[in-house]
């Protein structure tokens, strides 16, 4: 029997769509938004995906068509195949879709499949990723809602039913746990729903404008995805997908404490939420990339419903003791964020600023423990010249769970599933990470970029013959060059899909 994956997508719009009617009441307008699909064959049996991509529209949208299909027919095992929104997501017709479409896609497949939306908005030059929602559920959390001036985040939720729900149930929480609003809305049947949290006023002000998100529906399964926006020449937008369950131990690779000078020039935000009916005595341990990084580690308490918040330059709303092992880890840190707890389930996301570099925040979701693997699919990575003007890059950190050191291959693919490139051994010591920098390199050998070229765009999977101990995430530039300086301008990061 063949195995059906599916998955949903949100947010997904074609060109002229302003998902912002003017400036909001936070100041923020991040304007036109656009949004590429990207699909990865994860067949452990060698076999094609036959794929089907079922678009309908959002409410309020009147373009053309209400719904469409599209097909991608016999993608390799490792393939990685780019819908992308200049062609209405048909490959390799010509789009027949208007501009200001926008809506969600659910996408059934004959193998294993691992999917993302990387979505672009011109008004502050910024961009983000989230990966698909394969399970929707009766319980949606989002950890990260910002609603203060220059902050703004749009809130995404997607009926799965075939009939209309209307028992949407919205419980909002600051970050000491207090309840600040609840609110019912309707969805139509298989429909999505756009909220604007400027208009929509969670009053966040006791925790400097932070808070979370619980969406509960008694008779509907439910989806959703939250983009966060700054204004014009500040910090960009982030996208991250909506959690239906957690796990007690949660992971963060990819996490920076680096000053400059005087100047904190690369740094995160790490957020946690307690998706729990109680509250949750966690454990927040801080591990360095490797044995020459400090590890350190403090406890905490996330009230039920609540998010906490470990900032890696700014005590913020975290604790004290979490303050002061943020602080120990000096000003040139790399490493992983890890939480636990012994009975609350939770789930979060990372936050990754380059402020002189990268002025586009770049959001992530956290990895639950169980998802450990030895096998990890990134359906987008990146080394491409383009013209005499901008790169893109792709830049992947991978951490090695395990007690013992752990040898990896890494192969690469191109959109057609033909071998690209590999494989490439890179070892992992234990309870550390490398990067695998397509720009760089890093710790990827240099052979690996000489055989990418400067065009190349695909996926990757990094597979180790040991136990399940591998998580990962990408992150992925567009840089801008300026003469004589080099800036990049957007960034976008998503993690590492395990095999199934």
């Amino acid at each position: 029997m063949r195995i059906m994956k599916k998955l949903l997508l949100l947010g997904v719009v074609v060109t002229m769509l302003a998902i912002i009617s003017g400036a909001s009441a936070q100041g923020v307008n991040p304007g036109v938004s656009k949004a590429n699909i990207f699909l990865q064959n994860l067949s452990q049996t060698s076999e094609n995906a036959d794929i089907t991509l079922q678009f309908t529209r959002g409410d309020g949208i009147t373009v053309t068509p209400p719904s469409f299909n599209e097909e991608v027919i016999g993608l390799a095992p490792g393939g990685a195949k780019y819908l992308l929104y200049t062609r209405g997501w048909q490959d390799p017709e010509e789009t027949t879709v208007a501009d200001g479409w926008a809506g969600a896609v659910e996408v059934a497949s004959s193998q294993p499949l691992a999917a993302i939306v990387n979505l672009f908005w011109d008004g502050n030059a910024s961009a983000g990723t989230y990966p698909g929602v394969d399970t929707a559920s009766h319980d949606v959390y989002l950890p990260n809602l910002l609603v203060r001036d220059g902050r703004l985040t749009m809130v995404y939720i997607q009926n799965t039913e075939s009939t209309q729900c209307t028992d949407v149930d919205l419980h909002y929480y600051n970050r000491d746990g207090t309840s600040v609003k609840t609110d019912t809305k309707t969805i139509p049947a298989n429909t999505q729903i756009t909220l604007d949290l400027s208009t929509e006023a969670p009053d966040f002000s006791a925790t400097a404008g932070t808070g979370s998100l619980h969406i509960h529906s008694n008779s509907c399964n439910l989806a959703a995805v939250a983009s966060v926006h700054y204004p014009v020449g500040d910090r960009g937008s982030a996208a991250y997908r909506g959690f239906t369950g957690g796990e007690t131990k949660v992971w963060f690779p990819s996490v920076f404490r680096r000053q400059s000078g005087s100047t904190w020039n690369l740094y995160n935000a790490t957020i946690v939420q307690n998706l729990g009916s109680a509250d949750a005595n966690v454990t927040v341990n801080f591990i360095g990339k490797t044995a020459s990084y400090t590890t350190t580690s403090c406890n905490d308490v996330i009230k039920a419903g609540a998010s906490n918040g470990y900032n890696m330059i700014t005590q913020g709303t975290a604790s004290a003791a979490c303050w002061s092992a943020i602080q120990s880890l000096g000003t040139n840190w790399v490493g992983t964020i890890m939480v636990e707890n012994t009975s609350q389930p939770l789930a979060g996301v990372g936050f990754y600023f380059s402020i002189n570099n990268v002025p586009d925040v770049m959001g992530y979701e956290s990895i639950g423990d169980s998802t450990a693997s030895n096998k990890l699919y990134s359906p987008a990575v990146y080394r491409k010249y383009i013209g005499a003007s901008s790169d893109q890059w792709s830049a992947t950190l991978v951490q090695n769970l395990c007690g013992s050191s752990v040898s990896t291959n890494v192969d690469f693919f191109d959109s057609n599933g033909v071998h690209k490139a590999g494989p490439y051994a890179v070892s992992i010591a234990a309870n550390s990470s490398v990067g695998l920098n397509l720009h760089s390199g890093v710790d990827l050998p240099t052979a690996a970029l000489t055989a990418l070229g400067t065009s190349y765009s695909g996926g990757m999977v990094v597979s180790s013959t040991s136990g399940n101990c591998l998580i990962g995430v990408t992150n992925i530039f567009y840089e801008s060059k300026v003469t004589p300086s080099v800036s990049r301008e957007r960034g976008a990061a998503y993690p590492l899909f395990p095999a199934p």
